[in-house]
């Protein structure tokens, strides 16, 4: 319903929903959650399909190792940010819609799934980005990686069928 809210003749017109409190803080926050999720799950996509093959296939392994703490460097400002926004505007997204699922044991059910699922990919994305020399981490670089694009994933067929419940 929030989506119909939105986009009524009335809160296109005011920026309101029928009961007259503001949809600016909603829809941000959504925005940020949906794009943090986007940028967070993107990467890890990314990392996989296209920079980790490139990288192996083209660089000796000094070379190698000298870019991946670079990029590991860089995406660490990004990561860390996105993962904040993510549990910021999460609990805000939950608190918003708490009261209309009231009673829901289903719905409460997968969003906790959800939850614990996104506790994990922020713990994998944390250990991934550390920069710290972690041997056992570093030979199973790829594996983490495929572990938390496939959680990522589950979060977003999840989100999508509570966002239609």
């Amino acid at each position: 319903t929030a989506a119909l809210l939105l986009f009524s003749p009335a809160a296109m017109a005011n920026g309101y929903d029928e009961a007259g409190a503001s949809l600016l803080f909603p829809v941000l926050s959504r925005w940020i959650h949906v794009l943090g999720a986007v940028i967070l799950l993107g990467g890890a996509i990314f990392s996989c399909c296209i920079y980790s093959p490139a990288l192996t296939k083209t660089l000796e392994p000094e070379a190698q190792a000298a870019l991946r703490k670079a990029v590991q460097r860089r995406w660490r400002l990004v990561a860390h940010p996105m993962v904040g926004l993510l549990l910021i505007s999460g609990l805000y997204n939950y608190y918003l819609h708490l009261a209309s699922h009231q009673g829901d044991g289903i719905y409460h059910m997968l969003m906790g799934i959800k939850i614990l699922l996104a506790l994990v990919v922020f713990v994998l994305v944390s250990v991934l980005v550390s920069g710290k020399e972690r041997p056992k981490i570093e030979a199973n670089r790829m594996a983490l990686t495929l572990l938390n694009i496939a959680l990522g994933v589950g979060i977003v067929l999840i989100a999508g069928y509570l966002k239609i419940r």
